[in-house]
């Protein structure tokens, strides 16, 4: 490479360098004449000194006289074109390091970091590389260590809550400068993140003696993509099991049940220890693992260690949740009206200053709550199964599979189309509730409830999330098909958002809880029915056909559910008024 001057070989400047974050940085050898090895610019910004080259300017021209079209979409042509080079380039350094190389490669197995602390879909085209290297020979094994990691405080916990919500990041600015310094100062203002690293997974144990022959006897055969996925959602899995829990993801759970069953007799410290310590309890009955910082040595130190455990999360969360003059847990107004003002550009629908005003903090503690729903969430789609009264038990199977099926892509759990597969999970479920007394089960023919309380809570938290599915399905299946024959993102986003509103702010079902408004929520939805075949795709992109008789089908079902609402509603919660910020911060 070195007789070319306009581009110098990162492959050499990588081999020098010993940080392994190397590794997982894009590889893009698009300018480097005009921008250093070390450029810290972003590939589209390296695409268009690319394109801003005298040359290559001169190359386009020429093509737009010769195919009479306009420069613009002969720029926006060989955009593409460089773009899926600087993809390939990467792709190919990633495959040599796997090859060559005995370092590390870091990469997120979702192809980005989750706004809601909960794990997300994984993402295949990186695993399908790093797996030809094994399939064809190259390296005898490799190991997957998968690292969960949460937050006590992520960075931009607000702005999060705002995107999810269809408001994007603003623009960064000296005031968010001078005000995230401020932040800085205080003690405790971000707490701690928890890292834990889980058993390696070898990736040699997913390939198969098929899988090798077909190689050698095809140099260009491929490894079948239910491997890659097999081996994705195995490390997600494994990230699932090894997430620790921190305090406040138990106080959020422990608070948007009370907000809604008890809005007479809210948390005080006192009876916030004792349910603390049974929410803890009930937990790691499911085999979760709750970081505290401290043990309990002797029973009567308990309450003591208990209540400071539970000051010390709070501290860094003041400006959400917090004990007012009286004592009571009460949750704090953290929406101002210029942040609305700000960003014109809205992704969903525009909600009303009363909507945010609610939204914005309670969907800031419910992302706290969603690193528990990795251990819940199939006991928790059993409890909305079973119901309230007694059914029998092929009909909870069948409402169980339904709901398993619909929420599979939100909660980064595999599609699973082979019904023995789900009766196997659905009576291991069952299973574990039954041996900790939360269900009976008679003649085995009917299932009921017996620990009500447990039954509430996991029955709750899930409800946001199945009011969003219903709505999603409706929007869908009421489209007018004498406007148009396809239905966009765009359109699904903005008029279920809107429902949703509507049935928030007339405390009418379907939609009771402000999660149910994120975006993230029906953008899921709408890919898992695309994944199941409900929605086709169109010519365009993000433009779908709608399969109205399997839509009419769900909708049928989700109906029969017969789902219990909380008597408590969000919609009238008193807030704490929001603060002006501290100037405390200098230059």
């Amino acid at each position: 490479m070195e007789k070319y001057s306009k581009f110098v070989d990162l492959l050499s400047i990588r081999r020098q360098d010993c940080d392994i974050l190397w590794a997982s940085r894009p590889m893009d050898p698009l300018s480097p004449h005009k921008l250093p090895p070390e450029s810290k610019y972003s590939r589209n910004q390296m695409i268009k000194a690319v394109l801003n080259d005298e040359n290559v300017k001169l190359a386009i021209t020429s093509l737009a006289a010769v195919y009479q079209t306009g420069v613009k979409d002969v720029t926006k042509r060989a955009h593409v074109i460089i773009n899926e080079m600087a993809s390939k380039a990467h792709l190919a350094t990633v495959r040599w390091i796997v090859k060559h190389s005995d370092r590390a490669i870091e990469f997120f197995i979702e192809g980005t970091r989750s706004r809601s602390l909960k794990s997300i879909i994984p993402k295949f085209g990186l695993l399908s590389i790093i797996l030809d290297s094994l399939l064809d020979g190259s390296v005898p094994n490799i190991y997957f260590v998968p690292i969960s990691i949460n937050y006590e405080r992520p960075p931009e916990e607000l702005l999060f809550a705002y995107e999810l919500l269809g408001v994007p990041k603003p623009k960064e600015s000296t005031v968010g400068l001078l005000q995230s310094l401020s932040i800085l100062q205080k003690p405790h203002a971000y707490g701690c993140v928890v890292f834990n690293i889980g058993d390696p997974i070898p990736a040699c144990q997913f390939l198969k003696m098929e899988h090798r022959k077909a190689k050698v006897l095809s140099p260009y055969a491929k490894l079948p993509t239910t491997v890659t996925e097999k081996l994705a959602y195995s490390i997600i899995d494994s990230h699932k099991r090894n997430t620790i829990l921190i305090p406040f993801n138990l106080i959020a759970l422990l608070f948007n049940e009370r907000s809604q069953t008890c809005t007479d007799d809210p948390y005080t410290l006192d009876n916030l220890i004792s349910d603390y310590l049974w929410c803890k309890n009930l937990l790691e009955a499911f085999n979760a693992t709750v970081h505290t910082g401290r043990s309990f040595d002797r029973d009567d130190e308990i309450a003591n260690n208990v209540k400071q455990e539970i000051l010390d999360t709070l501290k860094p969360h003041e400006e959400l949740l917090m004990f007012d003059t009286l004592n009571i847990l009460r949750l704090k107004e953290r929406h101002r009206e210029t942040k609305l003002k700000s960003n014109a550009r809205v992704k969903g629908h525009t909600l009303s200053e009363r909507t945010m005003r609610i939204a914005i903090p309670v969907i800031n503690i419910s992302i706290y709550l969603n690193p528990a729903l990795s251990f819940l969430i199939k006991p928790a789609i059993a409890t909305v199964a079973i119901g309230m009264k007694n059914i029998e038990l092929a009909i909870a199977f069948k409402r169980y599979a339904l709901l398993r099926t619909l929420l599979s892509t939100e909660f980064a759990m595999p599609l699973i189309e082979d019904e023995s597969v789900i009766k196997s999970e659905w009576e291991e479920t069952l299973n574990l509730l039954s041996n900790r007394n939360y269900i009976s089960i008679d003649n085995n023919t009917y299932i009921q409830r017996k620990d009500t309380k447990v039954f509430s809570l996991l029955y709750n938290v899930i409800l946001p999330f199945i009011d969003t599915v219903y709505v999603t399905c409706l929007v869908l299946f009421e489209w007018d098909e004498s406007k148009s024959n396809y239905i966009t993102t765009q359109a699904v986003l903005v008029e279920t958002q809107k429902r949703i509103e509507e049935a928030f702010l007339e405390g009418r079902e379907w939609g009771q809880h402000p999660y149910s408004l994120s975006l993230d929520l029906i953008n899921t939805t709408i890919y898992n029915l695309l994944t199941q075949g409900i929605l086709v795709p169109y010519e365009k992109r993000n433009m779908y056909q709608v399969d109205k008789i399997q839509l009419a089908l769900i909708l049928a079902q989700l109906k029969n559910l017969s789902l219990k609402r909380p008597l408590g509603l969000y919609l009238y919660m008193a807030l704490l008024p929001i603060l002006p910020p501290p100037l405390s911060a200098k230059l």
